[in-house]
Parts: C-alpha cells; sequence; structure tokens
C-alpha cells in the first residue's frame, strides 16, 4: 500500500471516529430528537406504513423517502406543539378533540367513515388526534 492510500485510510477512519464519536448515544436510532423526545425510525417506519395501508391503490408509496420526510415532518412539528403547550400550561382535553372530530369531521365524510380523510391527508386515527390537538 503507498504512502498516500496510508495517509487516505487513517484520515478516513479519524473522520469516521470524530463522527462517531459525535454522535449522542440517544440519537443512535433516531430519526429524530425533540427536547430529549426520541422519534425513532421505527416509528417513522410503522407510521408510513400505517398511511400507506389506509390508502392502496394511491401513488404516495411512489416515492417512500418523500412520504418519511413529510411524516416526519409532521411528527416533528406535534411534538413541538405539544412541548410548547405543556410550557405554557395549555391543555386540550381528549373530550374535546372527540368533540371536535363528531362536530366537525364526521359530517364532511360519506358514512362517517374518516378513512378517506385520513388517506387524504396522510393521517392515521392516532395522528388525525394530534393534529386536532395542535
Amino acid at each position: 500500500m503507498s504512502l498516500s492510500r496510508r495517509v487516505a485510510a487513517v484520515a478516513s477512519s479519524a473522520v469516521l471516529a470524530v463522527a462517531l464519536a459525535a454522535c449522542d448515544t440517544d440519537q443512535i436510532g433516531a430519526a429524530a430528537v425533540v427536547g430529549g423526545d426520541r422519534i425513532t425510525v421505527a416509528e417513522l417506519q410503522d407510521h408510513a406504513r400505517e398511511v400507506v395501508e389506509l390508502s392502496p391503490g394511491s401513488d404516495i408509496t411512489e416515492n417512500q423517502a418523500e412520504l418519511q420526510r413529510g411524516l416526519l415532518n409532521r411528527m416533528i412539528t406535534f411534538r413541538l406543539s405539544d412541548q410548547v403547550a405543556r410550557d405554557t400550561g395549555v391543555t386540550i382535553s381528549e373530550a374535546a378533540i372527540d368533540q371536535f372530530i363528531a362536530e366537525q369531521l364526521i359530517p364532511q365524510t360519506p358514512d362517517g367513515d374518516l378513512t378517506p380523510l385520513l388517506a387524504q391527508n396522510l393521517l392515521t386515527e392516532e395522528t388525525l388526534r394530534d393534529a386536532v390537538r395542535q
């Protein structure tokens, strides 16, 4: 191995070691960390899978990376909103969320089925509640 290749190999190893040392162990396996709260890659992938299952035959599966980026952005926004609400003492009860869904959303859907609305907005039942809370 030539001297320049050895130098390059050592330099690459040093850069990798520094990069790995800079990673907080809380961030390993995390798609994002919001105020110490981890959003894991597995959570993101599960959420994307749920959204895709609500939209059979749609074109949302064409660009999985774009879908996951958008969902991660939304998950971060929900976590930040929750954090701001906690910090400012704002609370929204589950009953208030139920009431909003019953009065504002279900009447807009055919036969009271929220599935088309969820699919159209890339939401699941759980993230719908987060969206209403926000």
